[in-house]
């Protein structure tokens, strides 16, 4: 299996390799954007599995023409949750340096 594999790669040219591609003329697909999460495989196969009943429908047929094209977002991570906080920045002047707290003690 892999001499043939490698046999197939070494009779395409370097030129054929390296000219740009041209991007696939298929416009119509409506992109179906999904936030990734074990649970979105199976919400994909299910629109797959039941596409042509979309299409038999009146009010779906013109929402999807043709197979959607799946999509999958990054959920936010942790990271994101900590790394970007949501607060919104004081308006209490900063000073830098040191400064005397006020207090009695000090």
């Amino acid at each position: 299996v892999v001499d043939r594999a490698l046999n197939s790669v070494r009779s395409i040219s370097r030129a054929t390799t390296l000219a740009p591609s041209t991007p696939s003329q298929n416009k119509d697909r409506v992109p179906l954007v999904l936030t990734f999460h074990p649970t979105s495989l199976r919400m994909q196969s299910i629109i797959l599995r039941h596409f042509r009943q979309l299409q038999r429908d009146a009010t779906t047929k013109h929402i999807f023409p043709s197979l959607p094209l799946s999509a999958f977002r990054r959920d936010r991570s942790l990271r994101d949750n900590l790394v970007h906080s949501s607060t919104i920045p004081s308006t209490f002047p900063i000073t830098h340096g040191t400064s005397p707290c006020n207090r009695i003690r000090c």
